[in-house]
């Protein structure tokens, strides 16, 4: 979904891409408990309050100014000459672009991936507000669990995010020393 956003906003000439610009990127500003509760209103005209699908919406909205924003600034990085090359070269513009500049924005995918994973699994405002009682994220248990009571899930849980964690980044180091 924010890819073609993104393309369309960098490269394209359509008038008001600074205004859809500023449309995707909105969110990041506004705080959170505000934007629930304005989502509330709308998910409740909607009858999507305390829906699987309306959580979804809402945390692929909040994510997507993370995303819009990394992969933003890595394709003003890309520079469209090299899609002009390839396509003097007898390639054409789907080919241009999937062979040389979705190539090169596959790390920047993973980190957008990665920073939309990341504002979501930490987001337990929306849950709480939109979720009613049927429907409970990893984040809502964890922050029920502490508010609440003690339960050693939470430990377990924990344990498992730290072991995970060390285990990206030992696998991130070694794989930099093959590089160089």
């Amino acid at each position: 979904m924010a890819l073609p956003l993104v393309f369309a906003l960098k490269r394209s000439v359509m008038p008001g891409r600074g205004l859809l610009e500023a449309t995707a990127i909105a969110p990041l500003v506004i705080p959170i408990s505000a934007y629930a509760v304005g989502l509330y209103a709308v998910f409740a005209q909607l009858d999507l309050l305390g829906e699987k699908f309306g959580i979804i919406l809402a945390h692929t909205v909040h994510a997507l100014p993370m995303v819009v924003i990394v992969l933003s600034t890595s394709l003003d990085q890309i520079r469209p000459d090299l899609e002009l090359s390839a396509m003097t070269m007898g390639a054409n513009r789907l080919k241009a672009w999937t062979s040389i500049t979705l190539r090169l924005l596959v790390p920047a995918i993973a980190a957008a991936m990665l920073f939309g994973f990341i504002s979501s699994f930490d987001e337990a405002v929306f849950i709480t507000f939109l979720g009613g009682v049927g429907l409970v994220t990893l984040p809502k248990y964890i922050f029920d669990s502490v508010q609440y009571g003690v339960d050693p899930a939470i430990t377990a849980m924990a344990t498992i995010l730290m072991i995970t964690t060390a285990g990206i980044m030992l696998l991130g180091s070694a794989l930099r020393k093959d590089i160089k």
